[in-house]
C-alpha cells in the first residue's frame, strides 16, 4: 500500500505557535479551499503546542451537526467529569471553571469552525472573549464567519492565515516520495498541474494512479498516466455542482469545456455573478474565467453526456471564434477537434504549430494526429506543416527514434524551399542537440542546402549549418555572416526569421570567442524580432538572454553573472530552467563552490535530458564529472565520464569541459604532468574553434598547479582576441605565475577575486606567498598567505597546495575565528556561533596573533585591514530559493 508522506510548512507553523504562545490574537484563523491542508497544519499546531505544556481542547465542526446544539463539543464536555444526568448547561460551567483554572495554558483547536452550531459558537466566543482562551480554528474559503465568530472577528480578535496551493517544489517532492522514484517531468507538470495546488487532490490522484499500474518507466524518470479521475474525487467535486439551476450549470459547462474563457464573449454575466458567489469560478489577472480549481472542470467534461460535451464545444467554439485573437482561434480549434464537426486539416495543423510553440508538445502531437486522420479521411496528402511539427514534437518529447523517421517522412513531403530549409533545421537541431551528434547534422545540412537555389531560405538553413559547424568544433568563416547579407545586425530584410536567425548565429559565435560588442550588438538587434519568429525558432528569447548571461559573466565577472541566472532560471518546469543551471554549475564551479556546483550540474543533465535547446547536456555531464573529480570522488568521476559518449565529445564545449574533468583525475592522482597535456590539447582546439573563453577557462586549471608556462601563449593568444575583465585577469595570472613574483601574483590574485573567479585568486595568493617566502620577505609572504586564507575560506573544492607554504597562513577556522574577533565579536560570541568553547576560541586567537605578529584585537583588525583580509570572504548561498 502506497504511503502518503505528510509535509507541514514548517515556517508557517511555527509562526502561528509563536503567535499562540506569544498572544498576539486570541483566535488564529486557517483559511483556505478544502483540501488545501489546513486540518493538517493545526494538527502539526497543536502538536507542538501539547509539547510545551499546552492542554489541547478539540473541537470538529461537522454540516450534520449544526442543528444539534453543543453537538461539536459533545466529545469535550464528556472530559469534564460531569454526570451523565446533568443538563448541558451545568456541563458548560464546568467546561468555563476548568478552563478559568488553568488559563492560558488551555487552547481550542477548532476544525471547520463556520460549520458550528450556534450555542457552541456562542460558547467558543465566550470562552476567548471573557476567559482568554487561545484559539487555532479553520475555515474554508467558501464559508465565512457568522454570529458570534463574527463578533470576534469585527472585535480584533481573530488574525487570519490564507493558506496558498502547494508550492511546485513540495508538490513534486511529495509525488515522488510517495512513488518511491524520480519522475518524468512532463508526468510531473501534469499531475501536479492538476491537482491545482490541493494536496488532498495530489494524494487522490497520485495513488489512482499507483493503483491503476499505469506507471511505466522512461528514459528520465516514470512516466505517469494519470489521465482518469478517481471515483471517490469525482463524486467529492460533483457535490458542489449538484445545487445548480439548469442555466448555471450549462454556463458553468460552458467554462469547463474552454477554459479560460474571456467574460466578454458570454451574454450570461449575471449567472456568472452567480457561479461567482458560490465560490465555483475564479479570474485570472486578465479577466478571463476559470473553474476554481482544474479538476472542477475535468469532473464537469466527465459527468456530461457525449452529445452535451460536443454542443458545449461547438458553442464555445462558436463565440471563441468571434474573437480576433489568435491565442481564442487556437482553443476554438482545439475544441473542434474533439467534435462531430471537425476543423479542415489545414486548421488542426496550424493549432498543432501553435500547441507546439507554447511547448504544449502532448497537445501538438494529438492535434498533428487529427490533422493527418482528417486529410485521410478526405482523400487529401498529409500536409507537410503537420508532418513536421509532428516530428519536432517528438524530439523534444524523448522520442528520438521516432522523431528520425517522422523527420525523413517530413523531408519527402516539402515542395519548396521554404519546406527544405525548415525540415533540414528542425532535423539539424535533432541530431546536433536532442541526439548530441553535431556532426551529423552538418552531414545532413550540408546535403540539403547542396539543392538549393540561392534565397532567403537557403540562407536561413546556412546560418543554422553555420552554427552545428561551431558546436562541431569547425573554425567559422572569416565574415561570421553564413546569410550573404550586407549586414545582419544593421540591415533590415523584410523576413524577421532569416534576420533573427543571422543575429543568433552572430550571437553564439560573438559571445563564445570573447566578443563583447559584437555579442551585445546581436542581442540588442534579435530581440525585437524573437517574438514574431517564435513559431518557428521557439526558444529563441531564452538563448537571448542565455548569451547575455554569459557576456555578462566575460563582462563583469561570475557572480553577477550567477545573480542574472538565478532571476531568469524560474519554475521547475519551464523548459529552459536546464539551460540555467547548466549555467550556473559552470560558474559556481570556478567559483569555487564545488559541492554546489556538483548540485547545479546534477539538476542541469537531469534537465536537460528532458529538453535541451543549447546542446549542453553532454558538457552538464562533464562539468558532473569535473566536480566529482576536484571533491576526490574518482569512482563516480570515472562512472561519468564514462557515459559521454565520442558524438557527444565532438561538441567543443563538451570536449573542453570532459580534458577538465580527465585533468583533475590526473592531478588528485599526483600527475600533473598529463594533466597539463591533456588540457593543453583540448585549449589548442579549443581556441582553432574560436571558443576562446571556455579554452581560457579550461587553461586557467594549469594556471592555478604552477605550470603557466605550458599554457602562457595559448592564454596571450586568447587575451589578445577576446575582450572583457573575466579573460584579462585569467591572462593576467598566467603572466605574474611565468615570472614568479610575489607582488604581481598578488595582484593578480586580486583582480582574479574581482571577477569571482576566487579558486584561481586562491592559488594565485598561495603562489605568491610562496614567491615570498623565497626571496627573504617575510612580511609580503605573511600578507600574501593571509590573503590566501581568506580567499580559500569557504571553498568547497580542492586546490594544490604549495609544498612549503608560509607559516603564517590561517586554516579555515582560525580565519573565521580572526575575522570575528576583527570584527570586535567576544570570545564567547564566537564560540556560540561557531560551535567551541570560549578556551579553544581563545587559544585559537593565541595561535594567530603569533602568526600574524598582532598584539590584539585592535591590532589584528589594523593588520587584516592593511593586508585586504577583510574582503575577501565568500558567503554560502544556502537559501531554499537558489537551489537546482
Amino acid at each position: 500500500m502506497l504511503e502518503w508522506p505528510i509535509i507541514v510548512d514548517e515556517s508557517i507553523r511555527d509562526r502561528l505557535v509563536d503567535r499562540v504562545t506569544s498572544r498576539r490574537a486570541r483566535v488564529q484563523l486557517v483559511c483556505g479551499p478544502s483540501g488545501i491542508g489546513k486540518s493538517t497544519l493545526t494538527a502539526s499546531v497543536a502538536a507542538r503546542l501539547e509539547a510545551t505544556g499546552h492542554t489541547i481542547l478539540p473541537i470538529v465542526g461537522m454540516p450534520e451537526l449544526r442543528d444539534v446544539p453543543l453537538g461539536a463539543m459533545a466529545p469535550l464536555l464528556a472530559h469534564t467529569d460531569a454526570p451523565v444526568t446533568e443538563s448541558a448547561a451545568d456541563r458548560l460551567q464546568r467546561l468555563f471553571a476548568l478552563v478559568a483554572s488553568a488559563g492560558a495554558k488551555q487552547v481550542l483547536v477548532v476544525d471547520d469552525g463556520p460549520l458550528l452550531d450556534d450555542i457552541t459558537a456562542s460558547t467558543i466566543f465566550q470562552l476567548v472573549r471573557v476567559y482568554g482562551v487561545s484559539c487555532v480554528m479553520t475555515a474554508r474559503t467558501e464559508h465565512p464567519l457568522t454570529g458570534p465568530l463574527h463578533r470576534l472577528h469585527d472585535e480584533g480578535f481573530v488574525e487570519t492565515t490564507e493558506l496558498d496551493g502547494l508550492r511546485v517544489p513540495v508538490a513534486r517532492r511529495l509525488v515522488q516520495i510517495a512513488l518511491e522514484d524520480a519522475v518524468e517531468p512532463q508526468s510531473l507538470r501534469s499531475i501536479v498541474e492538476r491537482a491545482g495546488g490541493n494536496p488532498l487532490f495530489l494524494r487522490e490522484l497520485v495513488l489512482a494512479v499507483a493503483r491503476s499500474g499505469t506507471v511505466t518507466r522512461g528514459r528520465v524518470g516514470l512516466i505517469v498516466d494519470a489521465t482518469t479521475l478517481p471515483e471517490r474525487l469525482r463524486d467529492t467535486i460533483a457535490q458542489r455542482f449538484r445545487g445548480l439551476a439548469a442555466e448555471e450549470r450549462t454556463v458553468a459547462e460552458l467554462i469547463a469545456v474552454a477554459e479560460p474563457f474571456p467574460p466578454r464573449l458570454l451574454t450570461e454575466s449575471g449567472l456568472v455573478e452567480q457561479l461567482d458567489r458560490a465560490g465555483l469560478i475564479a479570474r485570472a489577472a486578465d479577466g478571463e474565467l476559470f473553474l476554481a480549481h482544474p479538476l472542477f472542470a475535468e469532473t464537469l467534461i466527465e459527468l456530461m453526456t457525449d452529445q452535451q460535451r460536443d454542443d458545449r464545444r461547438i458553442d464555445a467554439a462558436r463565440r471563441l471564434l468571434l474573437s480576433d485573437r489568435a491565442d481564442h482561434r487556437f482553443q476554438a480549434l482545439c475544441l473542434l477537434a474533439e467534435t462531430t464537426a471537425p476543423p479542415p486539416p489545414a486548421e488542426l495543423a496550424w493549432a498543432a504549430s501553435y500547441a507546439h510553440t507554447v511547448d504544449d508538445h502532448a497537445l501538438a502531437l494529438r492535434l498533428t494526429a487529427r490533422s493527418l486522420d482528417r486529410a485521410a479521411a478526405l482523400g487529401e496528402p498529409p500536409l507537410f506543416e503537420a508532418l513536421l511539427v509532428r516530428a519536432d514534437a517528438l524530439a523534444v518529447s524523448g522520442l528520438p527514434e521516432d522523431a528520425d523517421a517522422a523527420f525523413v517522412e517530413a523531408e519527402r513531403a516539402a515542395q519548396t524551399d521554404d519546406d527544405r530549409a525548415n525540415a533540414a533545421t528542425r532535423h539539424g537541431f535533432h541530431l546536433a542537440v536532442q541526439r548530441q551528434r553535431p556532426r551529423d547534422a552538418v552531414a545532413m545540412g550540408a546535403a540539403a542546402i547542396s539543392s538549393m537555389a540561392e534565397s532567403p531560405a537557403r540562407a536561413y538553413l546556412a546560418a543554422n549549418l553555420a552554427k552545428w559547424r561551431l558546436m562541431a568544433g569547425e573554425p567559422p568563416e572569416a565574415d561570421p555572416d553564413p546569410t550573404g547579407q550586407p549586414d545582419a545586425i544593421s540591415a533590415e530584410p523584410a523576413d524577421p526569421v532569416t534576420t533573427f536567425n543571422a543575429d543568433l548565429y552572430r550571437m553564439i559565435a560573438a559571445a563564445v570567442a570573447g566578443d563583447i560588442v559584437t555579442a551585445r550588438a546581436a542581442i540588442t538587434a534579435g530581440r525585437p524580432h524573437a517574438e514574431a519568429a517564435r513559431s518557428v525558432i521557439r526558444h529563441g528569447v531564452e538563448l537571448l538572454d542565455f548569451a547575455d548571461f554569459f557576456v555578462v559573466a566575460l563582462q563583469n565577472g561570475v557572480d553577477d553573472a550567477i545573480e542574472l541566472a538565478r532571476r531568469k532560471r524560474g519554475e521547475f518546469f519551464e523548459e529552459s530552467v536546464g539551460m540555467w543551471n547548466y549555467g550556473i554549475a559552470l560558474f559556481t564551479l570556478h567559483s569555487g563552490a564545488t559541492a554546489e556546483a556538483l548540485e547545479f550540474a546534477t539538476a542541469a543533465e537531469e534537465q536537460l535530458t528532458w529538453r535541451d535547446f543549447l546542446g549542453a547536456r553532454g558538457a552538464a555531464t562533464a562539468l558532473r564529472a569535473t566536480a566529482a573529480a576536484q571533491l576526490g570522488d574518482r569512482g563516480r568521476a570515472v562512472d561519468i565520464l564514462a557515459t559521454i559518449d565520442a558524438d557527444a565529445r565532438a561538441y567543443v564545449v563538451t570536449e573542453l569541459q570532459v580534458a577538465e574533468a580527465e585533468a583533475w583525475l590526473h592531478i588528485r592522482s599526483g600527475d600533473e604532468a598529463a594533466a597539463v597535456a591533456v588540457l593543453s590539447a583540448a585549449v589548442d582546439h579549443g581556441i582553432d574553434s574560436r571558443y576562446f573563453a571556455f579554452a581560457a577557462l579550461s587553461a586557467s586549471v594549469a594556471v592555478q598547479l604552477g605550470r603557466a608556462d605550458a599554457v602562457l601563449d595559448r592564454l596571450r593568444r586568447i587575451g589578445a582576441l577576446a575582450d572583457g575583465a573575466l579573460v584579462a585577469a585569467l591572462v593576467a595570472h598566467a603572466e605574474a605565475s611565468a615570472v614568479g613574483e610575489a607582488t604581481p601574483l598578488l595582484d593578480a590574485a586580486d583582480q582574479l577575486s574581482r571577477v569571482g573567479l576566487r579558486a584561481a585568486a586562491a592559488a594565485a595568493a598561495r603562489q605568491a606567498a610562496r614567491a615570498a617566502g623565497q626571496t627573504g620577505d617575510h612580511a609580503l609572504a605573511r600578507r600574501a598567505s593571509l590573503r590566501a586564507s581568506a580567499l580559500g575560506s569557504g571553498l568547497s573544492g580542492w586546490a594544490p597546495r604549495d609544498p612549503d607554504p608560509a607559516e603564517s597562513a590561517l586554516s579555515d577556522r582560525e580565519w573565521a575565528i580572526a575575522s570575528a574577533a576583527a570584527g570586535r565579536e567576544r570570545s564567547k560570541e564566537i564560540a556560540a556561533r561557531l560551535g567551541l568553547s570560549a578556551r579553544t576560541v581563545d587559544n585559537h586567537l593565541a595561535n594567530i596573533y603569533r602568526k600574524l605578529g598582532a598584539s590584539g584585537r585592535d591590532d589584528l583588525r589594523r593588520e587584516l585591514e592593511a593586508m585586504g583580509g577583510l574582503t575577501g570572504q565568500t558567503t554560502s548561498r544556502s537559501d531554499d530559493s537558489s537551489r537546482p
